[in-house]
């Protein structure tokens, strides 16, 4: 199995972060899908993790529009504390997990 790291905007967003720069942020995640949806298609990944969950519409609009039936799951940003790092790699174990028994 292979995988793939991916973004789903063309560029940086995460740096705007008071009122106005959200709504731009939110615009540019928009903007993004079919972009994302192209690379997609050429993937074809079999199992998606989508990091932060705050783009997970975005993601799943992007599998609709390639017109993909993929399982995924959704994990916090793994930033803030180390609380939050650990919460991330320990649900990280679990998808992994899971994943691997989908292989077999």
């Amino acid at each position: 199995m292979d995988f793939h790291l991916d973004d789903l905007c063309g560029q940086p967003v995460n740096h705007l972060e008071n009122r106005k720069q959200k709504k731009i942020r939110t615009s540019l995640r928009s903007f993004y899908e079919p972009d994302f949806e192209k690379r997609l298609a050429i993937y074809k990944p079999q199992f998606l993790i989508i990091t932060p969950k705050a783009i997970s519409k975005n993601i799943i609009n992007s599998l609709l529009f390639a017109n993909l039936n993929v399982p995924y799951r959704e994990l916090p940003l793994p930033a803030g504390s180390g609380t939050n790092a650990n919460n991330y790699v320990r649900e990280l174990k679990k998808v992994l997990n899971e994943i691997n028994k989908r292989k077999t």
